[in-house]
């Protein structure tokens, strides 16, 4: 009986097991993207003014420092509140093939067009097979910009996620044989690992420097920095990625649309849209689609947005990288 009673448990616990794997994956991006009102209007009295932006090189396995100004000035460039964008000249019809899921709710819909801009230089971000999902965007020629959250698995920058692809325009599959590729060295801000969730969320961007010119063919967006906060309040936008819950898989590449609301001085709200999977997507004005003023960090309980703006010193990293690779 006490032998019985032994394998029962021993079966009982490795059905939960199995369940836990299998059933109920953990996705590596998720304890980044939901978040609470709560900890984005925490006090920042105790937050640094300046943070490091920081160069991790994969191939040397080396941390440098970047110098931004010292950059700009070996290229003789001048500090900017727009980089440059491109449109390739190559870009081709969208190739949709599957039926897409849809659902009858007012701003969301599927990106209309993968051909073109902004949908083309819009990326999906796979690490580790189907399990870790992200988003990101081109802005520059072998230019990524997305969530540190998409590229790292802890704040200490310690660990990045293995086996890292980016695809454009990303449709239940690569859009067109060879545009993927993964990233050799990316740069990021020291402002990511800080206590204070506020200060964390508001520098949860990086920039990735692609083994593959993949913006020669898919274009890629300017970015945009304003210096006054008023300017974006209540602004029409357009947020594109690849939602990746138990409604969507993220095969497609979806866009809600709303307006920006709650503007702070490196971060701002949406009332659009947004499920897991997305972090990382662009945020553009509906008066502009092709320059992006910030990318999605993740969402609260009701869905709506928490996006990190694009600041001067995105701007001029991305134009210094522009003018350096």
């Amino acid at each position: 009986m006490k032998n019985i009673l032994t394998k029962l448990l021993l079966i009982i616990f490795i059905i939960i097991f199995l369940t836990i794997i299998f059933i109920n994956p953990v996705r590596a991006f998720d304890k980044n993207e939901v978040l609470r009102k709560e900890d984005t209007f925490e006090q920042l009295e105790n937050a640094p003014e300046n943070n490091i932006i920081y160069k991790f090189d994969k191939k040397t396995n080396k941390t440098t420092i970047v110098d931004v100004d010292e950059i700009l000035a070996l290229y003789n460039l001048s500090r900017t509140n727009e980089s440059m964008g491109f449109m390739s000249q190559n870009q081709q019809k969208s190739i949709w093939t599957d039926n897409k899921f849809t659902r009858d709710t007012p701003n969301w819909f599927f990106s209309p067009h993968l051909g073109l801009r902004p949908y083309s230089d819009t990326c999906k971000i796979k690490a580790e097979g189907d399990i870790r999902n992200g988003s990101g965007f081109l802005v520059g020629s072998n230019l990524l910009l997305t969530n540190a959250h998409c590229v790292f698995e802890d704040k200490n920058f310690e660990n990045y996620y293995p086996n890292w692809i980016c695809y454009p325009a990303y449709d239940n599959g690569a859009y067109a044989s060879g545009l993927y590729t993964g990233w050799s060295t990316v740069y990021y801000s020291s402002g990511y690992s800080s206590n204070i969730e506020s200060v964390s969320n508001e520098n949860d961007w990086a920039i990735c420097v692609l083994q593959s010119n993949l913006g020669d063919t898919q274009g890629w967006f300017s970015c945009s920095s304003y210096g006054s906060s008023s300017y974006l309040e209540d602004k029409a936008i357009k947020q594109i990625g690849y939602p990746d819950n138990d409604i969507f898989s993220g095969k497609y590449q979806y866009c809600s649309t709303g307006n920006i609301t709650n503007v702070r001085s490196k971060s701002f709200d949406t009332n659009a849209i947004n499920y897991r999977g997305m972090s990382g997507g662009p945020i553009v004005l509906q008066s502009n689609e092709n320059s992006a003023v910030g990318l999605i960090k993740g969402f609260y309980n009701d869905n709506t947005t928490y996006g990190v703006r694009i600041t001067s010193d995105i701007v001029n990293l991305i134009i210094s990288l522009q003018q350096s690779n």
